[in-house]
Order: C-alpha cells, then structure tokens, then sequence
C-alpha cells in the first residue's frame, strides 16, 4: 500500500452494500501478511465532504478496485464512473487491478467481460472468493483448475463451523444485562451449556432438548480459531467464578434476603431497606457491570474471528450502570443516587 492510501476500493451499488461492507471488513482482518487498508465509502466520507471528490481521490489512491457485478450495479452512474476510472487507468488490464466480484448474474459489458471475475453468488462461497481476492491484492500466484491450498480449505471450514456455532453467543445470556431481570442460576447454567457446546459440539435447551449440532472446537485446524475459543473458554470459567461470587457476597451482606434471586430484585432489595446503603448498592452495581464487561470481551473474541471471515458481528452487552441510568428504567432514585455520589468520579 501506498503511503496514506488504500489496497482495494470497494465499488457497489447502495443494493449490495451489505454485501460490499463485509468484503471491506473481510480485507482488512486478513492476517496472511502486511495489514490491509480498503476504501469503503461509508467508512472515508464523514458529512459534508464532496462526494464526488472524495471517490476520485480513492480511486487514484488505490491499488485495486474491487467492482461488485450486480443488476443494480451496472444501472448506476457512480459505478459506472468508477468502473470506466478503473478500466482508463489500465486499459490492457495489464496489472489487473480491476477485480470484478460477481454477486448477482448481471448483462456484463464487453470491457468487463474480458476480465476473470471472482464468484461470489452463493453466500457459502463467500470466504473461497475472498482467499482469491486476497491472494490477487497480495501478489500471490492464481491457483490453476480453481485449485485451492490447504491454508484456504481451512478457512473455508474454519468460516463454516463459526457460522454454526454463533448460536451459542445468540441467546439471552449474550444479549442483555445483569440488570434486566436475569436470574444468577440461568446465568451460571448457560455459562456451563456454552463450554459444553464448543467442547462437545452439541447444544441443548433448559429443558434437554437438542438446539443444534456442530462440530466441537478442537476440530478447528487453523491454529488462530483453536486458540481463540481456547480463550473463549477459559474466559467462561472466569465469568462463571464472577457470577457464583456476586451470589455469595449479597448473601453474606444479606442473610435475611428469600426472594427471587434474578439481579433486579436483588438490586431493588438493597433500597427497600428503612436505611439504604449506598456503597452497597455501588457495589452491586459495579460487580453487574464486571460480569457484563466479562461477557463482552467473550463477544470480542468471537467477533474478531467473525470480522476475519467477512461475517456481521455479535452485538455487545450494554452496562447494567448504563441500563440504570436510562430515564426509562423506573430504578429508584436511590440507586441512581448511589451511582453518582462524587466519591466514584
């Protein structure tokens, strides 16, 4: 890449710019080599900046240009500007630095007829079409008989099984505070059915029922993928001694408490006292926040490896401490009180 430019400029249609996204994302998490650095136009032009401008000063600035093949891409008039900028600059396509990714089939010019594009129509091809891609952008010899390396079968399988098992970061445990009425037991129970789906390759429901099957982590061959949910899973042993922690200290605090025990009426039960302690209730809070700190850079982990094969990512948890705050929570005034006494500025 050149100083302060771009590897691949990604042109697309607004139709295909999920699609065009994912790629930019996919190229700049490859990891083969030197970084990558793509021009994708929501990324470069904030508000206010010319447009028209800013695409040209990308286009010049890049090395390659990645040109999404699509009905709707070859109707418009910013990709048809950008595609006859690319052709124009190397009109006997001697570098071959226009790269045409097909993504829908499309009445294809002449000038782009001539130039081999890369398949990326089915979705399950998606990370087969991005080694090929890479491998342009980075110089490395085109395969003959679309032969692919041990290295991109990997990938391919690496890419698949992930799919599958985000399942597991899909559910409730994953996608809400502490504060919201999560109960510690179902917490800690889905922590355990979490490790035992990546380990085993099986996940159940509350009720025993089979969720969905897949092959387990071990089997990953690319060494980044098994270390990482290597991680993942020593993180979910942390998280569970989190949450066990947070159960045995409120009772320590409160040997009286019977009921319910979901974080919520935990947290309430701390205010409807005749004299609430407001360092107790910071501290419930605080050890919330923590356990939903934990929980996201587990999704972290996992959406790092989602990035490098081009996938949309886990959404990450909001702060129970944030979740309190909201003028929409209904949390007494007690706790909100208790969260921002100055002594915790």
């Amino acid at each position: 890449m050149t100083e302060a430019g771009y590897d691949v400029f990604v042109s697309y249609a607004s139709a295909d710019e999920a699609f065009a996204e994912r790629v930019a994302r996919a190229v700049e998490a490859d990891r083969s080599g030197p970084p990558l650095r793509a021009f994708y136009a929501p990324w470069v032009i904030g508000p206010g900046a010319d447009i028209a401008a800013s695409l040209e000063s990308g286009l010049q600035r890049s090395r390659f240009v990645a040109l999404v093949i699509s009905p709707e891409a070859l109707g418009s008039p910013w990709v048809r500007q950008e595609r006859f900028t690319a052709i124009w600059r190397d009109p006997a396509a001697s570098r071959a630095s226009l790269i045409p990714l097909l993504r829908r089939d499309s009445e294809v010019p002449d000038l782009l007829g001539r130039l081999r594009h890369i398949d990326f129509r089915a979705d399950s091809d998606f990370a087969a079409g991005m080694a090929e891609l890479i491998a342009a952008v980075r110089g490395r010899p085109v395969r003959r008989d679309g032969e692919m390396a041990p290295a991109d079968f990997d990938l391919r399988d690496a890419a698949a099984l992930l799919r599958r098992q985000r399942i597991v970061f899909e559910r409730p445990a994953f996608q809400m505070p502490c504060v919201w009425e999560l109960r510690l037991s179902e917490l800690i129970a889905a922590i355990d059915d979490t490790m035992a789906a990546l380990n085993t390759g099986a996940l159940y429901s509350r009720s025993g029922n089979l969720l969905s099957r897949f092959n387990p982590r071990s089997s990953y061959r690319l060494k980044r993928f098994r270390e990482a949910f290597g991680r993942v899973v020593v993180s979910l042993g942390k998280l569970k001694r989190m949450v066990v922690d947070f159960g045995e200290s409120y009772e320590d605090a409160n040997p009286r408490y019977r009921r319910s025990e979901d974080f919520y009426a935990m947290l309430t039960a701390l205010v409807s006292v005749p004299a609430p302690n407001a360092a107790v209730i910071a501290d419930a809070v605080d050890r919330m926040d923590a356990i939903d700190s934990a929980r996201n850079d587990i999704l972290r982990e996992v959406n790092r490896l989602l990035r490098s094969i081009g996938d949309p990512e886990l959404d990450l948890i909001g702060l129970s401490s944030d979740a309190i705050r909201s003028t929409t929570s209904g949390f007494d005034a007690e706790v909100v009180a208790a969260l921002e006494r100055p002594d915790r500025q």
